[in-house]
């Protein structure tokens, strides 16, 4: 993706904070020739790896899970707040006319290997924390437990 250096963000601490504010990821895997995307929710955990890793939970009957080559690269795309910005808004307009339309946004793209987990205590835990994040904010905050437990 194309980042004018001005406005390039480089700080490891900076690109977590905004994957953690934002929460949910497109998550793009191929498939054959093609792509494969799902919105997918995923957790940081800052200190895995030299980059940290996202974690996250793909339904059984998602067909991101059985038709994509998920043992190669992938692509995490955090896509935060964007506004269409006018060149009418610029105040060199006045002056020299020089200005163009342009679009202020806010998006990590993250890169690396999917590793699918097959443990159903592994993906308890995982949904645990994926709905106690979320939920967080709401005054009766649903939980794990809320659901029968054989399913």
């Amino acid at each position: 993706m194309y980042v004018p250096k001005t406005f390039a963000v480089e700080a490891l601490s900076e690109l977590h904070d905004v994957i953690d504010e934002i929460g949910v990821a497109h998550l793009v895997t191929r498939r054959g020739a093609g792509l494969s995307p799902s919105v997918v929710p995923l957790v940081l955990e800052r200190v895995r790896g030299s980059k940290g890793a996202r974690l996250g939970h793909l339904a059984r009957a998602n067909d991101q899970l059985t038709t994509s080559d998920l043992g190669s690269e992938a692509l995490a795309i955090f896509a935060g707040p964007d506004v269409y910005v006018s060149p009418s808004l610029y105040p060199s307009k006045v002056d020299d006319g020089r200005v163009v339309p342009t679009w202020n946004y806010v998006v990590v793209h993250v890169t690396g290997d999917v590793v699918v987990h097959d443990d159903p205590q592994w993906t308890l835990d995982l949904v645990r924390r994926l709905t106690e994040r979320h939920e967080a904010r709401r005054t009766e905050p649903w939980s794990v437990e809320d659901a029968p437990v054989d399913y």
